[in-house]
């Protein structure tokens, strides 16, 4: 999930400034592959543990602190208008957390703050990432 140009950024309440993407990646921490001899390709995979890895990029401002310290446990909540012109607001919950906290520089946009987070699961099995739909204001 590529969420560009959010609303809001939060971290445990504290307004992350000037965000310029959050990127919910879902990975493979095991996969088991198997083959069945009968040719190169393989016949059967399964993805049995799985990681939420989130990547907050947002400007680079000098004297901005870095934000959340590493280590740090608590809930991302992101904000992003879910139809473009109307009023209406889509939360993203991740919890997760924060294994890295740094900089970037790149020639064309400069500076960039970047934040990333590993999501936890409550109990193992419930998904970290909570999406809550839409609300649509009276009337729009």
């Amino acid at each position: 999930m590529l969420l560009l140009n959010p609303e809001r950024v939060s971290f445990e309440g504290e307004t992350i400034d000037g965000v310029r993407s959050v990127a919910i990646e879902r990975q493979s921490s095991r996969t088991i592959e198997e083959r069945s001899g009968s040719g190169p390709f393989a016949s059967f995979v399964d993805v049995p543990e799985r990681s939420v890895v989130v990547r907050v990029v947002a400007e680079g401002r000098e004297g901005v602190r870095d934000g959340p310290g590493l280590g740090a446990l608590g809930e991302l909540e992101v904000s992003v208008s879910a139809l473009a012109g109307v009023a209406s607001i889509e939360r993203v919950r991740i919890r997760g957390v924060v294994v890295r906290s740094g900089h970037e520089l790149g020639r064309r946009d400069g500076a960039r703050r970047v934040l990333e987070l590993r999501g936890v699961s409550a109990d193992g099995g419930s998904d970290p990432v909570r999406v809550a739909p839409a609300t649509v204001p009276p009337g729009v």
